[in-house]
């Protein structure tokens, strides 16, 4: 299952969904209209040949330090197997179904956009500072970041306490507003992607972040 927040001005709203071939992305709720970016915390491709990290995982210093050169090859992979494979295979949908653009594969910012981003990136580029670890602290982490937020106005009316990973989606819906707000507010970390039609994925890609001065 896949944990969602849609923004909607200041405010958050939550849900769940389980992506598959035949829906990849999420409908949207009824209130919610014009989805113009999704973006997603997942890997949309693996490396260049030859390479074992992509750049923009290095940017971005995610905890996927290591990734396969092919699918066959992630059969029998270990650590980060679901995440991976959802992420790859989500987004080759995506640029095979023409109908949602994947960001970077042209220099146009056509809407609606799919991008990948990464949370905690994300947390730091709007000023959260050390973040608790995700994993050693989840408590922690969850009341820090959905602390700060509500800080800066956001609000969630659906619950009193977001459940940890959703607090990951509040972050990614921030990362697509920046997007939606304008170049000025967004920075892309890594490579340009690029179609591998062989292996059927895409290689390398963008981790899009706000700006560090964006709030």
């Amino acid at each position: 299952m896949s944990y969602i927040a849609w923004l909607k001005g200041p405010l958050f709203l939550l849900d769940l969904y389980r992506p598959t071939m035949d829906r990849l992305l999420p409908d949207s709720p009824k209130n919610v209209e014009d989805v113009q970016c999704y973006a997603i915390d997942a890997p949309q491709g693996l490396p260049k040949i030859g390479r074992k990290r992509r750049l923009c995982d290095e940017l971005a210093q995610t905890p996927t330090r290591v990734l396969p050169q092919t699918l066959r090859e992630l059969e029998n992979w270990k650590l980060y197997k679901g995440l991976i494979e959802g992420g790859v295979k989500t987004f080759w949908g995506i640029y095979n179904s023409k109908t949602i653009k994947v960001f970077g594969l042209n220099d146009q910012y056509e809407m609606p956009v799919a991008m990948e981003t990464y949370p905690r990136k994300v947390a730091e580029r709007l000023g959260l500072g050390r973040v608790p670890s995700k994993k050693k602290e989840p408590v922690n982490y969850m009341e820090y970041a959905w602390g700060f937020l509500k800080s800066l106005g956001y609000q969630c009316e659906s619950v009193i306490r977001p459940a940890l990973d959703h607090v990951d989606a509040m972050l990614c819906a921030l990362a697509a507003q920046a997007f939606v707000d304008g170049q000025e507010h967004w920075e892309a970390l890594g490579e340009k992607p690029f179609p591998d039609e062989g292996a059927a994925i895409l290689r390398e890609g963008f981790i899009v972040v706000p700006r560090r001065s964006h709030t």
